[in-house]
């Protein structure tokens, strides 16, 4: 499981089950994503569950076909890890160290829950506008709340470029982002024989103080051949303590192959070490072959281990590679959380001008036009010999073939079993629309 980003990115963001260990999790994720509403729900882990979590939204106005309200989304999250040791939360320092013992600590369930909000500014072929804003809170902890916009262009339908920057406010108790591609590395450290815990992520987050931070990411898709994404997120009044993120994939420039590269850092010095190698690095090389609807991939994997001399100060980071191979079903989708594929943006070329009709009747069955089909019809579309129009005639609608012939104009059915109607002098009619596309169910 790579990538895994829930919603906006707030609770769960670009989070991997496989993170510095040798130790495969067969995890799983399963998508839904309807007109009015959708689910999303995984775990990290079939066997255990470990990381559980689900998102519900849905689109409350989309049944008034409204251009922009209609995309109006509301979306809750929920998300638990519930592994032991992930929630200890006492600590003992008679060690001089900070130190989480097993027969001392108490041990709480992780539990993140949150709602969101995407609001549509502007829907064009060539940009798109939203603004997004969620609200997070740890449970027996704190709780935030996050505002940004993301900034989509089209160019030639060729690049696809998105640009993303959110504002945060930590009220306090909280960390952003708190299931990422570094919290199976982080989510607590082993010391000794004993198995005492140095640290957890739970305490941690819950430990932190009020402040106020940003997020800005950059998304490329060339045609889907090169997809490209980077992002930073850190407090304003420190640049210490930051998180970067990168990848860079080829999904589809071969037959059946891709590559993707990836790297991930937190705790970065975005003046000193945003790029530098340490323990707060990981980096992967990802190979998959496709056939048969099987995915083989080989995966490269590195985190990096501190080196100490005998004083115990730190003089290096040692490398730590795992390679592997792995199967999975491949996506009939390229999953790219930053990288939205909007069907708008490929049928509605005129939101203002769009409107959707349903069909009632069969006097256009055999243009492929069915009983119950949605119809996505453009009223900016010149009306021309042989288009498709929704037309008003003599105070009722109807569907059928425009047919212009030397100034007369006919209204023409697929349909054998109807004839065609002669638009003549006294009667009124009105081309609503001319139908652009239309989408069937199965």
């Amino acid at each position: 499981m790579d990538r895994l980003t829930l919603g906006n990115g707030s609770i769960v963001n670009m989070y991997s089950n496989t993170a510095g260990y040798d130790l495969r999790r067969p995890g799983i994720q399963i998508r839904l994503n309807f007109p009015v509403w959708g689910l999303q729900i995984f775990t990290s882990d079939v066997t255990s569950l470990a990381i559980f979590g689900t998102r519900i939204y849905t689109r409350p106005l989309y049944p008034l076909h409204i251009p922009i309200v209609s995309n109006i989304e509301v979306g809750g999250s929920v998300v638990t890890d519930v592994r032991s040791q992930s929630g200890l939360v006492g600590r003992d320092n008679s060690l001089g160290k900070f130190i989480f013992l097993k027969s001392t600590s108490k041990q709480e369930l992780p539990l993140v829950f949150g709602f969101d909000l995407t609001l549509p500014i502007v829907q064009f072929s060539f940009w798109d506008l939203k603004v997004v804003a969620d609200y997070v809170n740890f449970l027996g902890g704190g709780n935030g709340l996050s505002a940004g916009i993301i900034n989509t262009f089209n160019i030639a339908n060729v690049v696809n470029l998105s640009v993303k920057f959110e504002h945060r406010e930590n009220f306090k108790g909280v960390a952003f982002g708190y299931f990422d591609g570094f919290y199976e590395i982080s989510r607590h450290q082993i010391v000794g024989v004993t198995g005492d815990t140095i640290s957890t992520a739970w305490y941690n987050a819950k430990s932190t103080e009020a402040w106020r931070g940003f997020k800005a990411s950059l998304a490329l898709n060339v045609m889907s051949k090169i997809v490209g994404v980077a992002g930073y997120e850190r407090r304003y009044d420190s640049p210490v303590g930051g998180r970067f993120f990168a990848y860079l994939e080829a999904p589809n420039l071969l037959p059946s192959f891709a590559l993707r590269a990836e790297y991930f850092k937190r705790d970065t010095d975005f003046n000193l070490s945003l790029f530098s190698i340490d323990d707060h690095s990981t980096a992967r090389l990802i190979a998959s072959y496709s056939f048969n609807f099987i995915m083989l991939s080989v995966v490269s994997q590195w985190s990096f281990a501190p080196e100490k001399n005998a004083s115990g100060a730190i003089i290096g980071y040692i490398p730590q590679q795992i390679l592997f191979f792995r199967t999975g079903f491949p996506s009939p989708a390229f999953d790219v959380s930053d990288v939205a594929i909007d069907l708008n943006k490929h049928f509605i070329k005129h939101p203002s001008a769009t409107f959707f009709a349903r069909v009632k009747g069969h006097s256009m069955k055999d243009a492929g036009i069915d009983n119950g089909d949605l119809l996505i019809v453009d009223k900016s579309i010149e009306p021309k010999n042989g288009k498709i129009a929704v037309c008003y005639l003599d105070d009722q609608f109807t569907l059928k073939r425009l047919r212009i012939e030397k100034g007369r104009l006919w209204l023409v059915p697929a349909n054998d079993v109807f004839e065609p109607i002669e638009v003549k002098e006294g009667n009124e009619v009105i081309i609503w629309g001319i139908v652009a596309h239309v989408i069937k169910s199965f």
